[in-house]
């Protein structure tokens, strides 16, 4: 298990008495923080258990257990208990976490928004079936050595069109 926590913040500039003179043409104005973890334990995807060596019973898969029945060329399989995949009790949870930031603003009531807005977000200890010596009986053994870090900020600009209406005559905006 793993604990993942988060937390958020803005602050709403425009309401501060002091926004008061220019509100009529900045309307809105926010800063805002954020910081979020989660986990990902589904490894049941890869296989059931994968911190734990299991035993089996059965017939050995193929590159399992083997003899050599005294023949030229003849190998056979046999019956028994086998271990088909090495566990890793050092495996934990995948995480991921991301920070944002963002300003949001609003000019002339709004009808035209801004929004500029970064974050970062960083996956660390990915799974991955990594190579190890052949010398163990095995090829791989899953191992928390993943990592990567995604980037990225965009800005995005709404236009609301005026609508003019006829009352009485006369236009009126709304």
């Amino acid at each position: 298990m793993g604990t993942f926590p988060a937390l958020s913040a803005k602050w709403s500039v425009s309401s501060e008495s002091f926004w008061k003179k220019i509100k009529p043409v900045v309307s809105n104005a926010g800063i805002r923080f954020s910081y979020g973890a989660t986990g990902n334990d589904n490894t049941a995807a890869i296989s059931n258990y994968p911190f734990l060596t299991l035993i089996q019973t059965g017939i050995a898969p193929n590159g399992g257990l083997t003899i050599i029945n005294g023949t030229t060329n003849g190998v056979s399989q046999i019956t028994g208990a086998f271990v088909p995949v090495a566990g890793n009790p050092d495996l934990v949870w995948e995480s991921q976490k991301t920070y944002n930031a963002g300003l949001d603003l609003g000019f002339l009531k709004n009808r035209i928004t801004v929004t500029i807005e970064a974050y970062v977000k960083t996956s660390d200890g990915l799974l991955f079936n990594a190579p190890i010596p052949t010398s163990t009986g095995f090829k791989t053994l899953l191992q928390n050595i993943g990592k990567y870090k995604t980037k990225d900020w965009n800005i995005r600009l709404i236009r609301l069109m005026f609508n003019i209406k006829i009352l009485n005559g006369h236009p009126v905006s709304t």
